[in-house]
């Protein structure tokens, strides 16, 4: 099995699909982050983008990113 560095935390970790290119610590921490936010905006119903980042201290672009790749919904 072919070992790889995680594109996060830079620690190696047994590479098994195309798609790993983090580690399962990194995996679980971003969902845990996911939903997180998740739960924060069903909790805060209409809140804004930048109300969200000020108020959690997750950075716009990881929102974005979130958004951007599907995983995470935000209706405005």
């Amino acid at each position: 099995m072919k070992r790889i560095r995680c594109k996060k935390c830079n620690n190696f970790f047994n590479f098994t699909t195309m798609d790993d290119t983090i580690c399962d610590i990194c995996k679980k921490k971003e969902l845990d982050e996911i939903n997180f936010i998740r739960t924060y905006v069903r909790d805060n119903y209409g809140i804004t983008i930048s109300d969200l980042v000020s108020d959690t201290g997750i950075p716009l672009a990881k929102i974005n990113k979130y958004i951007d790749s599907g995983v995470l919904e935000f209706k405005y």
